[in-house]
Formats: C-alpha cells, structure tokens, sequence
C-alpha cells in the first residue's frame, strides 16, 4: 500500500512539473500583430512584407492588409516595412513582451515619383 502511495506521488510531481514546463515554454515566446493601410486613402496593403530588420525572414500581409511576426523572444525589435510604389518605413524599438502580442499599426505612404521633363524631337 505504501509502494502504491509512494508511486501515486511520485507521478503526480512528474505531471506537476512537466505542466509547469510547458506552461513556461508558451509564455516566452511573443508576437508583433497589425494592419498595414494607405496613410492617403485608407486602403489595406496586401502582400506587403514585414522583416525584422538585418534578417532574410519575414511575413506578408494578407487580404485585409493584416500580419503577424510570431515566436518572438522578449525584447526589442527595429521592423521594417516594404511594398512596390511605396517609401520603405522602418519602426524601431518595438518592445515585445513575453507570452504578448504587440498591437503595431501601419500607415505607408507612397513613394514619390519623379517628374519628367519635356523631351523635344527634331
């Protein structure tokens, strides 16, 4: 009966442990989630992409101009935002928290073009 209660214990710390484990494992990683508009029109950006700055990875916005950079460690991050005809925008010191998500909204603004002078054929 002892050997029996002695087992019983011994597997209730192993979940005990392993639940907590988990539990921390979860909390640690954060994410960074927004919608990324037109700041003239209000228009959503689809496919636009989102980087931590100084890596290859990144996300794309989708449909509803929605994105989310997830199993982020704590601490701060520079993003930057590209997308064709558009100034790239980059937003430093993004504080990111563990087990978070970051609300980060977006307005991009167009990319200015230039003018063109008259050409004259004679």
């Amino acid at each position: 009966m002892k050997q029996k209660k002695n087992l019983f214990k011994a597997a209730f710390l192993v979940v005990l442990l392993c639940s907590i484990s988990a539990s921390a494992l979860a909390q640690a990683s954060a994410k960074v989630a927004g919608q990324v508009t037109d700041k003239k029109t209000g228009e959503t950006l689809i496919g636009l992409t989102v980087k931590i700055n100084g890596t290859n990875g990144g996300v794309s916005t989708n449909i509803e101009g929605r994105y989310v950079l997830s199993g982020l460690n704590p601490g701060k991050y520079s993003l930057v935002f590209t997308y064709v005809g558009y100034q790239p925008k980059l937003i430093t010191d993004v504080e990111v928290l563990a087990g978070k998500v970051t609300p980060l909204d977006v307005q991009m603004e167009e990319a200015a073009t230039q003018t063109l002078k008259e050409v004259v054929i004679t």
